[in-house]
Formats: structure tokens, C-alpha cells, sequence
């Protein structure tokens, strides 16, 4: 990140923004610092430590899912049994920045075993309540690791590697990259398959989105993503700010701050070969649309089902009436999501953002 601290003074300096307190002008490096601002280090020396993206916690992670939708599941679902049939042993799956078991859930409910690791203990213990519930007495299928994807040291290795949502982003040096892409090949079998996805901010050197989900018991929330992208820099940074509404009043906010590596699909493809990987794929994440309703003659947007209000679907299968004019239950209709910027554009088509998932073997 480009805020940094001092492991003697115990100053933080953010380069983003200066130093209005101490009259340093935003985008200046800490190095131009020494000699300055604190008397008792003046600011030299090896001692500026790089400040880590904080780990999902509070709110962020209790709303986690709803906003994340159900983006990727599908996808890495169908990538990972339709890839299976080339291993001689059973697919087995590590998910870096598995967060609540979105993707992980679904794996280990189809048998796949699944290594979920997170550095966010707010997240693993709801990815653990998951599991407990959706798995039941399936639950050993899914092992979930506390573990910085930066130190990674697990005691097996795994046929497939996901990287959703754009995780290996949260760390922005080019040398934490190659770390990371080191420690996935280290835990990867030979020919083993890898899945990074990228993802790229709105088209703008400045952007604003908003989501909104309205939740039990009159709960509304509001998310507020307003980022920044620096091309100079190669990062990208947010804010999301939640604003939870209890029958028309309003909680205490909740706010965090994230810095994410600005990469291209072209940038990560160069580096994963240069690591030792062969790229066989490259996939942009798009969702389908339909037309507002709002400009749809009328009687095309109508609904119309012969389902009463105390029937059920398994009532209209049962009596041979499903398929007339009801609609059976599909579960997957619906795949849009990510996280932390939405991909669907919804209103705001000008401030989404791009996702691409670019596959990969072990060489």
C-alpha cells in the first residue's frame, strides 16, 4: 500500500494524500521525508514498514455475501468438474481469500474437496457457521485455514487453485506477486490448474457506485464505494462506506479504506509465465440484460402464473400442472455480484467495473 509506517516513531504517512499537518503535498514518497517531520527519527533509516490492506471484519463481513451475490460460483463450479477427468486422482480445491465459503460451500456440496484459507477470522467464523449448516455431516470436506496467502504453508497439495474476486490484488508490489504466485505453485500437483480473477475499476480516474439491499425486519443498507484510480501509482484505492436504516433510523456508519494493484489480464498473463505457468484461458465475466420494464409496451412486462397464494411449486408438480403457465425453480438464474465493486451496472453503467478470470497450468 502506499500508506507506510515507522517501526521507531510509529508515524503514518500516507502518500496517497501528504501531510496537510505537517504541509507535505499529496503524492510525495516517503523517502522525500527524511530529515523532516519527526524529530526524534527524522525519518530515516530502513524502518518504513508498508501497511497491509486491513483483514474483512465488522459489518463488511457480516454483509458480505449480500452484496457479493453469487458471482463466480457457477463458473468455478463447472471449471473445476469439467477440468477434473485430466487428474488420476479426485479433484481437491485450495481457495485463497475464501471469506465466507461463497464458493467453497458449493464445491464441498458436490463432493469436492476444498481447502478454503483467509486472513479474516470475522470471515471464517461465518464461512464456518456455512459450513456447519449447509454440509452437516459433510462438513470435513471443507477444511478452513487462517493464513496470510503471503506466508502460505499448507501440509498438502491440491489439483486446482482459486483466486477469486480479485484477492491476489490486495497485495500491490510486484515482489508480493511473485510471492504469492510461488507459494500457489508450491501447493499445486504437477499439470495442476489455476484461476485468478481480476478486477479492473470503472473507466475513470474517479468513480462513485451504490448498492442497496433491503434486509429483514425493515433493514435497509446502502453501500457507497467512491475510488480513485492512479495510473502513475498502478493502484487503485476506495472507500466503502455501509449506512444501515432500522425502520427509517439510521445506525452508525461503518467505513473502511482499500488499496488494490491496478493489473491488467496482459500484466498478470506476462507474470504467470514468468513463474512457471502455462495460461490456458481467459474468460470476461459478463451477465446477461433485459430491458427495463419502464419502456416495454404494455402486457410484455406481465407476469402471469396460475399459483395461488397457499400453493407450493412441489404442489403444482404433484398434480401435473407445472410447466403450464409456472415457472419451475432455477436456482442459478442469477450471477451477478463481486466484490468490493460491483460488475453489474445496473443505473449506473458508466461507474462498473471488469472482471476477467485468467486460467492457468502448472508447467
Amino acid at each position: 500500500m502506499t500508506t507506510k509506517e515507522c517501526s521507531f516513531c510509529h508515524y503514518i504517512y500516507d502518500e496517497w494524500f501528504g501531510d496537510c499537518r505537517n504541509g507535505v503535498p499529496a503524492g510525495m514518497a516517503i523517502e522525500a521525508l527524511a530529515g523532516t517531520v519527526c524529530s526524534r527519527c527524522g525519518l530515516q533509516g530502513v524502518r518504513h514498514e508498508p501497511r497491509a490492506n486491513a483483514p474483512y471484519a465488522g459489518l463488511e463481513a457480516e454483509l458480505y455475501d449480500q452484496f457479493a451475490g453469487k458471482a463466480g460460483i457457477v463458473f468455478a463450479r463447472d471449471w473445476i468438474m469439467g477440468t477434473a477427468a485430466g487428474f488420476s486422482q479426485p479433484p481437491s480445491v485450495l481457495e485463497l481469500g475464501t471469506g465466507t465459503g461463497r464458493i467453497a460451500v458449493e464445491l464441498a456440496q458436490h463432493g469436492i474437496r476444498v481447502c478454503g484459507v483467509d486472513r479474516s477470522p470475522d470471515m471464517l467464523k461465518l464461512a464456518e457457521t456455512k459450513r456447519n449448516r449447509v454440509l452437516k455431516d459433510r462438513a470435513d470436506t471443507l477444511e478452513l485455514v487462517e493464513q496470510d496467502m503471503l506466508e502460505l504453508e499448507l501440509a498438502g497439495t491440491f489439483t486446482h487453485v482459486l483466486c477469486p474476486e480479485g484477492i491476489i490484488q490486495h497485495v500491490t508490489r510486484m515482489s508480493e506477486h511473485r510471492t504469492v504466485l510461488g507459494n500457489i505453485r508450491k501447493h499445486l500437483v504437477p499439470q495442476g490448474l489455476l484461476a485468478v480473477e481480476l478486477l479492473l475499476p470503472p473507466a475513470q480516474a474517479s468513480w462513485k457506485t451504490v448498492q442497496r439491499k433491503v434486509l429483514p425486519k425493515d433493514k435497509i443498507v446502502y453501500k457507497h464505494v467512491e475510488g480513485e484510480t492512479s495510473l502513475r501509482r498502478q493502484i487503485y484505492r476506495l472507500t466503502a462506506t455501509y449506512e444501515t436504516f432500522m425502520q427509517g433510523l439510521e445506525q452508525p456508519r461503518y467505513r473502511v479504506e482499500r488499496e488494490l494493484a491496478l493489473m491488467t489480464p496482459k500484466e498478470l498473463v506476462l507474470l504467470l509465465e514468468s513463474e512457471g505457468f502455462e495460461v490456458v484461458g481467459l474468460v470476461e465475466n459478463e451477465g446477461g440484460s433485459k430491458p427495463w420494464s419502464t419502456v416495454l409496451p404494455s402486457g410484455l412486462d406481465q407476469v402471469v402464473s396460475d399459483l395461488k397464494t397457499d400453493e407450493t411449486l412441489e404442489t403444482l408438480e404433484a398434480e401435473g400442472r407445472l410447466g403450464s403457465t409456472t415457472l419451475s425453480y432455477t436456482p442459478e438464474a442469477w450471477r451477478a455480484g463481486s466484490f468490493p465493486v460491483g460488475t453489474d451496472t445496473g443505473m449506473n453503467a458508466h461507474a462498473a467495473a471488469t472482471s476477467f478470470t485468467i486460467l492457468a497450468k502448472k508447467r
